[in-house]
């Protein structure tokens, strides 16, 4: 599924893939082995490793900014883990998708700049859904569950839009490259 996917985009935008994230950060202790596939397909950045403490998702004591992840061939590739705040010790997710939809805008911010002043560069994704606030509401979905992806809904294009006009931005591979050299 993976190589096929690789293949479509590529195809479709005329250049090598060489970026991934898995969904829902799934690469945990546990599948470290799909680094080995990644390199395999010619993958030079992942960005799933969050370096927080989660049940589905995490490696609480992954490094917090890029890193080199050398595999037991000699190959590896570059780990761009998601943004976090640190606080009191621990790591506070902030990199975007709901963390950007549900917590004020001053906090994103205030993360923002500190990493920055670290000379870290913040590390953000966003779902599409969470730029349209009139998506239509599926059936079945648990009230819980609804109530979490629709809150803040109206705010996220605004936030995404200030913070583009606050920060500077740009592709992974050429910040990664210049900050671990």
């Amino acid at each position: 599924m993976l190589k096929r996917s690789i293949r479509v985009l590529e195809n479709i935008v005329g250049r090598p893939v060489i970026t991934h994230r898995a969904s829902d950060f799934s690469i945990t202790r546990h599948c470290l082995w799909a680094f080995e596939v990644l390199c395999d397909m010619g993958i030079r950045y992942d960005s799933s490793v969050f370096p927080i403490r989660r049940v589905r998702y995490g490696i609480v004591d992954a490094p917090r900014f890029p890193y080199r992840i050398a595999l037991r061939d000699g190959r590896g590739l570059i780990e761009v883990p998601l943004s976090t705040y640190r606080v009191m010790g621990q790591n506070l997710p902030i990199a975007g998708g709901g963390y950007l939809r549900l917590l004020p805008y001053r906090l994103t911010h205030r993360a923002i700049e500190r990493l920055n002043r670290e000379t870290c560069p913040a590390v953000l994704y966003i779902h599409p859904w969470e730029i349209d606030p009139d998506q239509p509401m599926p059936d079945g979905v648990p009230l819980k569950s609804l109530f979490a992806h629709r809150l803040n809904l109206s705010t996220t294009y605004q936030k995404l839009d200030v913070l583009m006009r606050d920060f500077r931005f740009a592709p992974m591979s050429g910040v990664v490259e210049e900050r671990l050299s």
